[in-house]
C-alpha cells in the first residue's frame, strides 16, 4: 500500500461525542482516492471514479490526532479491482478507519493489498451490495419511515464532473440521524441522563444520480434490522421536484457510554418502530 493522505483531527470537525464526525472521514477518503488514482493514471485512459464507498470505523479519532491514509488495490476475490484504504494514527500506527471503494474504470498498479489488509475493510454490518432504493411514500404513509432532513444543492456540493460529493451526502445522513434515533425511541433525554452518545460504526454510500445546483432534496430514513447492541439505518435522498432518487446508503449504529467509550444496551423496549 502507498501513502495517499496526511491530515489532522481538527476540533471543529468533532461532534457532540468529542470525536471526529463521520462526514470528515469520508472527505479524507475522497481525497485519498483522487491521489491514488492520479499516481496510477495512464495516458489516454479515462479517469477512474468511485461508484460506491464502504467505511468501517475501528477506533475513534479525537481532536489533535495526526492521520495518514495508505491505499492499495484488491488483487483477487469478489472485491478484485476495488481500492482499499487504511487510515491510521500517524503517531501510534493504530488502525482507525478503513474504506473499500468500488470503481467503474479499472486501475492498473502494483500497490496491492494482502488478505489481512483487505479483511479489515470488507463489509460486516451493512449490505455488501448497494443499498436498494425503497418506496418512500409507502413507508412514510405507514409510519415506517420519516423525512429526516431537507437540503438544497449548492455548487460546493458537486465535484468537477457534477457528481454529488459523498461527504456531502453523509452530512445529510448525520444531520438527519438524530431525528430518526429520537422518533425510534433512543431519545436525547435518555442519552443525556445516562451519559451516552449516538455512534456510527459502519456505513456505505451509493450515489445514483447527479443533482442540479439549486435542486431541493429530502432525506427519507427508516430503521432496518436490529442485531445485538446495534441497528441499521437505511437512507434515501430524493429530489423534491421529481422524486428522482439521488443517493442511498446504510449506517450501522450503536449507543456508546461516553465515559467508558464502550457500547451499551439499547433502551428497554426499543424496536426501531416509529409508531407511538
Amino acid at each position: 500500500m502507498i501513502e495517499t493522505h496526511r491530515s489532522f483531527g481538527n476540533t471543529w470537525e468533532c461532534d457532540e461525542n468529542n470525536h471526529m464526525n463521520v462526514q470528515f472521514f469520508m472527505k479524507r477518503f475522497e481525497e485519498a482516492f483522487v491521489v491514488f488514482e492520479a499516481f496510477h493514471r495512464q495516458a489516454g485512459k479515462p479517469r477512474a471514479s468511485v461508484s460506491h464507498r464502504h467505511l468501517r470505523f475501528h477506533r475513534e479519532i479525537r481532536a489533535g490526532e495526526s492521520l495518514q491514509i495508505f491505499s492499495g488495490l484488491a488483487k483477487d476475490g469478489e472485491h478484485k479491482g476495488g481500492v482499499v484504504h487504511h487510515m491510521i494514527n500517524a503517531v501510534t500506527g493504530a488502525l482507525c478507519t478503513t474504506a473499500l471503494d468500488s470503481i467503474a474504470t479499472p486501475i492498473d498498479c502494483d500497490a496491492l493489498v494482502d488478505k489481512k489488509q483487505l479483511s479489515k475493510a470488507v463489509p460486516r454490518g451493512v449490505p455488501l451490495r448497494p443499498t436498494a432504493p425503497f418506496n418512500a411514500d409507502s413507508l412514510l404513509s405507514s409510519d415506517q419511515a420519516m423525512v429526516a432532513n431537507y437540503n438544497v444543492i449548492r455548487s460546493h456540493d458537486l465535484d468537477a464532473q457534477g457528481n454529488f460529493i459523498p461527504s456531502r451526502i453523509v452530512s445529510m445522513f448525520t444531520d438527519g440521524a438524530p431525528h430518526v434515533w429520537e422518533k425510534a425511541g433512543i431519545t436525547t433525554d435518555w442519552l443525556n441522563k445516562n451519559g451516552f452518545g449516538r455512534v456510527a460504526v459502519e456505513m456505505r454510500v451509493d450515489p445514483l444520480a447527479k443533482p442540479n445546483e439549486g435542486e431541493p432534496l429530502r432525506l427519507v430514513s427508516h430503521v432496518g434490522e436490529l442485531e445485538g447492541r446495534t441497528f441499521r439505518l437505511d437512507h434515501q435522498i430524493e429530489s423534491i421536484l421529481d422524486k428522482r432518487i439521488i443517493a442511498t446508503g446504510s449506517v450501522r449504529g450503536l449507543v456508546m457510554d461516553l465515559t467508558t467509550r464502550k457500547a451499551v444496551q439499547m433502551p428497554e423496549g426499543f424496536t426501531g418502530s416509529f409508531k407511538n
